[in-house]
């Protein structure tokens, strides 16, 4: 009896199909990162193996690269080739298409410098599992009598774990009173501020964050703000910024820092 030429492990490859040699695969690797690293995606088909680089840009917007392939791949990896990327800051979706057009996804998650994707689905354990990439983001530093902000990225959902910034009042006599607001689509979602008011002629740091009950607000230049928990921004239309009862002419708020946790929208 003659072997047959086609395996009979379960496998599908283009022999199996019945356009048979006359369909183009391709793989698209999509990328959304914060990063500007090097990704490997490497695998083998029936005909043997290949191996792909894509650059990734570090500006949270969708980019893409598309390789051509001999078969149906049998096994696919993606994995940092710089063994740089941070934990939860790039986001990858591989493709599998046919005459140009998307037949299925094979693997989709994050990628860092401990954990690579792997298709067909292999164990792909996280350190962190479901948490985003976590960062300090620091706005520009605002003219004289303007209040501080920073505003969130597109393609992004910010989770705002603590806030930072410096208010320097001038000599004109009024007590300011400094509120953080977070607003996400045109909406302000949250507000805290302080009981404490800044008067003229002084430098404070203003730390904003999930303190409980706390002895003493004020202590050493610094005044602490409790703020929400859970408090979210949307992409492109958020921001956190201050608002400032009382502020002078001449008061000046310093750039503002905020601690947060990055999702990209297509894995939040």
């Amino acid at each position: 009896m003659e072997i047959p030429d086609i395996p009979s492990i379960p496998i599908i490859t283009r022999d199996l199909l019945k356009y048979g040699r006359s369909g183009r695969f391709q793989i698209r690797i999509t990328s959304l990162t914060s990063d500007a690293e090097t990704l490997s995606i490497r695998g083998f088909t029936r005909e043997g193996s290949f191996t792909f680089r894509h650059t990734t840009v570090n500006d949270g917007q969708r980019h893409q690269d598309t390789f051509q392939i001999n078969d149906i791949p049998i096994m696919l990896t993606v994995e940092d080739n710089s063994q740089s990327v941070s934990m939860g800051s790039t986001y990858v979706i591989v493709e599998l298409l046919l005459e140009g057009t998307t037949v299925g996804v094979l693997l989709s998650g994050l990628v860092h410098q401990v954990t690579a994707l792997g298709w067909p689905t292999t164990t792909n354990e996280q350190p962190m599992p479901g948490r985003g990439e976590i960062v300090v983001v620091t706005g520009s530093n605002p003219a004289v009598n303007v209040e501080a902000s920073v505003a969130s990225a597109s393609l992004q959902l910010w989770r705002v774990f603590a806030i930072r910034v410096r208010l320097v009042t001038d000599a004109n006599a009024a007590n300011r009173r400094v509120h953080f607001t977070a607003t996400s689509a045109g909406i302000v979602v949250a507000e805290a501020f302080s009981t404490v008011d800044q008067p003229a002629s002084t430098t404070i740091d203003y730390m904003v964050g999930r303190f409980g009950s706390t002895p003493d607000e004020t202590d050493n230049g610094v005044i602490l703000v409790n703020w929400p928990d859970d408090v979210w921004i949307r992409e492109s239309t958020g921001s956190i910024a201050t608002a400032t009862l009382n502020r002078q002419a001449t008061d000046d708020f310093g750039a503002m820092s905020i601690y947060v946790e990055k999702f990209f929208r297509s894995n939040a």
